[in-house]
């Protein structure tokens, strides 16, 4: 009966150097990772490292408590319970800036380290004017400079700022009020026929059509339409106001002004308050 051969003595001895080589290399690496892990645990702690100030800067309205619970509450806990977030070189700036966004009031954040600080910089949107509901019982939006729709607003009766209403389009955070050219086009009328005419526009209805009726707070209404220029619009007005027909007309002494079709203008001039329902009519051309 054959034998099976016996390995060679030496074969067997250099398989239990490459066994024992391989737990000693192991053995040091894993010594040497827990030595960095612990470095890097107690090193990251110390406190000439750590982040212990918030400081919050740019706020005029916003409770400054706001800011800072939000930056506080992101700076607890610690990368894979390693690294803590309070650590200067690591601090999580980008989801901190994320946070302090999200609060209406906040156009934009930027967050800055500065030693054992972080900074926190805020800049605040600012109301230009109201977006309201077509309904009554719609709620209101402050819109800033840019047309951005930010935070609901409280009731709104005698405010100074100047609302709009879009037919069919009710506001929302971060909605869009109009188009860039409209809007700005129809806040250009309003601002210069206060400066000029002293006329204050306190309301702006905007209609699917693009026609705009814009509500004066002293009475009357002026019609326009968004795909005229403004100086076409302003051109049209004044020709009305400066004839002798019309140039007594003021704020509460008519019912409209019709600027839509060019240089095509009429006027509706305000009914009697007594009994006779007669009412007059011109058009300037």
């Amino acid at each position: 009966m054959a034998l099976g051969k016996r390995k060679p003595f030496h074969t067997k001895h250099r398989q239990r150097r490459i066994f024992w080589r391989r737990v000693m290399i192991g053995s040091t690496s894993v010594i040497m990772l827990a030595s960095l892990a612990v470095a890097v645990f107690f090193g990251t702690r110390l406190s000439m490292f750590t982040v212990d100030t918030i400081v919050v800067k740019g706020l005029e309205t916003i409770p400054e408590g706001d800011v800072r619970s939000r930056a506080d509450a992101l700076l607890a806990g610690a990368y894979y319970g390693i690294v803590p977030y309070r650590f200067s070189p690591t601090v999580p700036t980008e989801r901190i800036i994320e946070s302090v966004e999200s609060l209406a009031r906040v156009a934009s954040a930027t967050v800055s380290t500065d030693g054992k600080q972080v900074v926190v910089t805020v800049v605040e949107h600012e109301p230009e004017m109201v977006w309201c509901g077509s309904a009554s019982t719609s709620p209101c939006y402050y819109v800033d400079r840019d047309g951005i729709a930010y935070e609901k607003t409280p009731d709104l009766v005698g405010s100074a700022l100047m609302r709009f209403v879009v037919v069919g389009n009710d506001p929302m955070p971060g909605a869009s009020l109009l188009g860039d050219e409209a809007r700005s086009l129809l806040i250009d009328i309003a601002r210069i026929l206060e400066e000029r005419h002293e006329f204050r526009v306190a309301r702006i209805e905007y209609e699917e059509n693009g026609d705009a009726i814009l509500f004066l707070s002293q009475g009357g209404r002026l019609l326009v339409a968004t795909n005229k220029d403004l100086a076409t619009t302003y051109d049209n007005l004044t020709s009305v106001l400066s004839s002798e027909q019309y140039a007594h007309l003021k704020p509460g002494t008519f019912e409209y002004i019709d600027l839509r079709f060019g240089n095509k203008v009429f006027v509706q001039k305000e009914k009697p308050v007594a009994t006779s329902t007669a009412s007059s009519t011109g058009g300037v051309e």
